[in-house]
């Protein structure tokens, strides 16, 4: 009897120790998959980061060569009549807007360009127009043609962004209303006396009167 719990015991444990090992093979044949995958699909990604990296460094020359050749005549100011017709006069139907290019082209280009020329004004002048309409021109048209090279609509929401990042640094400050200051403090008391004052003389008159 007791020989023949230690064959079933023997037996048992023969069985677990053949599917331990067919089960740590296996589970080495995946993990030895996952690393030949993870180290394809890195290598493929790697190409394509490359790829993508050179086709960006293309589109950026030629958004640069464009820029400063001054090549506006896409942009559609609010003076122009066209302006509320913008759909209708350019044609993104058959282009894909390439976020990812707008907003580092707009930062390369156009913001980066604002930034160097806010510094040449002094902080307290920012919120004098005149000191910073031609920069905020600038800024507005480089961003509406940067906009419409990478065949995107103007304005959207990626070109927000861009505008309320710039006001939130330069334009925190300023306000649209003059503010007033308060009034001296002797003169506050002055006028909050005088008509007090004569409240017992007016209630004396009307009793002498009754």
């Amino acid at each position: 009897m007791v020989l023949y719990v230690l064959l079933v015991a023997l037996a048992l444990g023969s069985a677990a120790f053949q599917q331990a090992n067919t089960t740590k093979e296996y589970l080495g044949k995946v993990v030895r998959n996952q690393a030949l995958a993870a180290f394809t699909n890195g290598n493929n990604t790697m190409k394509t980061i490359n790829a993508t990296s050179d086709a960006s460094k293309e589109d950026m020359t030629i958004f640069e060569d464009q820029l400063q050749n001054n090549r506006t005549s896409t942009v559609v100011t609010e003076d122009d009549e066209r302006f509320q017709d913008q759909e209708f006069a350019l044609d993104f139907s058959t282009t894909r807007c390439d976020r990812t290019q707008l907003t580092h082209a707009t930062k390369s280009f156009c913001a980066d360009r604002f930034h160097i020329d806010m510094q040449t004004i002094s902080a307290d002048d920012w919120c004098v127009l005149e000191n910073i309409i031609g920069p905020y021109n600038d800024l507005t048209l480089c961003v509406e043609m940067v906009t419409n090279l990478v065949g995107c609509y103007f304005p959207n929401a990626d070109v927000q962004d861009l505008f309320l990042v710039i006001h939130s640094t330069y334009f925190h400050n300023c306000s649209e209303e003059r503010q007033f200051e308060d009034a001296p403090q002797s003169v506050v008391l002055a006028l909050t006396i005088v008509p007090v004052s004569l409240i017992p003389v007016l209630v004396c008159l009307v009793i002498r009167r009754s």
